[in-house]
């Protein structure tokens, strides 16, 4: 008796399950289709990144992996204070030779054409306080 009432319970987990499966998939997908604009953006967004992935890989004739850095340089509301552009390469330097002498086959280089520099004089100011 007790192995009829699982087989029977078994049967109708089974046609419950199956039946689930089959109506699971007549409700649309609740996200919204993709732009074209989107689309473009996804894919320019994708380029960028798979360049970065290349600039950052280790070269396999020095075995040196060279990671990308982007600086934010914080000045007064006048444009004035913060790091100079060769302040900046001379700090880069510094620490590519202790990474270089540490025997890390680190090195890192200024990604982009300059750093990003924010015009605040409440946040150039941190290092008076």
């Amino acid at each position: 008796m007790k192995n009829k009432y699982t087989r029977l319970s078994l049967i109708i987990l089974l046609f419950l399950s199956v039946f689930q499966s089959i109506n699971a998939q007549r409700v649309a997908c609740g996200t919204p289709a993709l732009t074209n604009q989107q689309r473009k953006e996804i894919l320019i967004q994708r380029s960028r990144y798979e360049k970065n992935e290349k600039s950052s890989r280790t070269a396999s004739d020095t075995g040196i992996t060279y990671i990308p850095v982007r600086i934010n340089v914080f000045r007064n509301n006048d444009q004035t204070g913060g790091l100079t552009l060769q302040e900046m390469n001379d700090g880069m330097s510094k620490v590519n030779k202790t990474f270089l002498k540490a025997g890390k086959g680190i090195q890192f280089y200024l990604a982009g054409e300059k750093p990003n520099y924010a015009d605040d004089s409440t946040f150039a100011t941190f290092l008076s306080e």
